[in-house]
């Protein structure tokens, strides 16, 4: 009877610490999703902000390429009319083939930054 006793209070102890070990369990599985919750919504935030910030930054870039496009055809009409009006200009073919093809990079440029929308 003694044994008895003593083996329904150790059972009784063990319960006991059962229901306290899950109860921690349960506590920290909680926080863990609660913490899980809080990542997320943090990451998602830290996403958007860094796709609009690029978005930006891309709608900057191609302003600047439509300006320096505008400059560039304003250019060549100038030197096409000046050309036409004056024709010791033609000395200079050389010095603004060069120009113009610096000019081509920079609309290929603006052309694959188009072309990733």
């Amino acid at each position: 009877m003694l044994i008895k006793n003593e083996f329904l209070k150790l059972q009784k102890d063990v319960d006991e610490r059962k229901k306290f070990v899950h109860n921690i369990y349960e506590t920290i599985t909680q926080a863990w999703e609660r913490n899980q919750q809080k990542t997320e919504i943090i990451f998602r935030e830290h996403t958007q902000r860094l796709t609009a910030d690029q978005d930006l930054e891309l709608s900057d870039m191609k302003a600047a390429l439509n300006d320096k496009h505008n400059i560039v055809s304003n250019i060549k009409k100038a030197v096409e009319d000046l050309k036409l009006t004056d024709p010791e200009t033609n000395d200079y073919d050389p010095m603004l083939k060069t120009q113009f093809a610096t000019l081509e990079n920079e609309k290929a440029s603006k052309k694959r930054l188009d072309s990733i929308d």
